[in-house]
């Protein structure tokens, strides 16, 4: 209801004026109908198309011309911009038939990855996941699309980051060295070095994911608020995939709904590595057990932040599963290095961000600071000059 609220509040904008564009953008030549819908309300002018009460045939002519008639001439931006005002409020029989025709003429591998990368990351609780799993309900489209990504993906060679937030990201629940809140020194160059792989070019459609226990609801105001999180403190585009409250009650309840987050990842970017981070406070180290057992040739690399003492014979056994027991970002960069994951720059933009991270954290007393400083310089002095 929220979202109906909002898209009838932006329709009722002046400048959107939808109802006098409709006709106007039917008629556009092939290159002005691509420039326009790249730049237009494209959620106002499609509204509830579909909807037997607020729809109009005019916007549903205006969808038959987009995702039928001339959908061949629409640029892969604008194909996204079309899915995207699709899935805004309800998503209709109608909308779900048109989001199916829109995957379903997007073949090459290129086009095809562009799409996917656009309707998940762009900073709101409306990703590829989202859509797919949830809004649209006929299982029989959901599974075309699917089969349609897996017979069209290829290979892409990148790494598509699954991390969790709590105790991860930054301290939060289990925590008792750094002040709660804190963004664990090197975590945001960490994550940016993976992003953009050792070659450091840029990516901006984004790469990184939060699976999340926080709980989901229908109108995204908790997802929408780890996006305000995590865009505060430095990672501006980033997917969010969330928990339920169900799922909240025990470890095992939470750690089983991140797997099936993951699961569902990897069908909709099985062209893509996974590395999964994670901390063995609540229960990411069953997470991380779960998928390197299910998805072994995904799977590139497992980093689990000890935020809870761990002997060396639990680092042993999960260092056999193939799942490094970390104390810092700093720690795993440099293992990330050794798997080709970062270049030794981007290991050293690291360390260079997790000093200057240390240095500015508040601690609660001096036998706290003096933990993380040891546990740094130990994993400093591992770092190529």
């Amino acid at each position: 209801m929220l979202n109906r609220i909002r898209a009838l509040l932006r329709r009722s904008r002046p400048q959107a004026r939808p109802t006098a564009a409709l006709p106007q953008a039917t008629t556009l030549e092939a290159g002005a109908l691509d420039a326009y819908l790249r730049e237009a309300d494209v959620e106002a002018l499609l509204g509830d198309v579909g909807h037997p009460v607020l729809g109009t045939a005019a916007q549903r002519r205006l969808l038959a011309v987009l995702t039928e008639d001339r959908l061949d001439e629409l640029s892969v931006p604008a194909r996204a911009r079309v899915v995207a005002a699709l899935q805004t409020g309800a998503t209709t029989a109608i909308a779900e038939r048109a989001v199916e025709r829109v995957f379903l003429s997007t073949t090459g591998e290129e086009d095809l990855r562009i799409l996917r990368n656009l309707c998940d990351g762009d900073g709101t609780h409306q990703d590829l996941a989202k859509l797919l799993f949830s809004d649209i309900d006929d299982p029989r489209i959901r599974t075309r699309i699917l089969d349609h990504i897996a017979a069209h993906a290829g290979t892409h060679g990148g790494v598509k980051i699954l991390s969790d937030v709590d105790d991860t990201l930054l301290a939060n629940l289990k925590d008792r060295i750094f002040p709660r809140g804190t963004i664990y020194p090197g975590a945001i160059a960490f994550y940016t070095g993976l992003d953009r792989g050792p070659a450091s070019t840029e990516n901006p459609l984004g790469d990184v994911t939060f699976v999340t226990a926080r709980p989901s609801d229908p109108f995204g105001l908790f997802e929408s608020g780890t996006h305000r999180l995590v865009k505060a403190r430095g990672i501006g585009s980033a997917t969010v995939l969330s928990g339920s409250l169900l799922n909240l009650f025990t470890h095992g309840s939470m750690a089983a709904k991140k797997v099936v987050n993951v699961q569902q990842y990897t069908r909709l970017f099985p062209d893509y590595g996974i590395v999964f981070v994670g901390d063995n406070g609540q229960g990411d180290v069953e997470v991380a057990e779960r998928i390197v057992a299910q998805w072994p040739d995904a799977v590139r690399a497992v980093y689990i932040h000890a935020v809870v003492p761990a002997t060396e014979a639990e680092r042993d056994r999960l260092a056999a599963l193939g799942i490094t027991l970390i104390d810092t970002f700093v720690g795993a960069a440099v293992h990330a290095r050794g798997l080709g994951l970062l270049s030794a720059e981007q290991v050293r933009e690291v360390a260079a961000d997790a000093r200057a991270a240390l240095d500015a954290v508040r601690f609660a007393d001096a036998e706290a600071e003096r933990l993380a400083r040891a546990e740094l310089d130990r994993d400093l002095a591992a770092v190529t000059p």
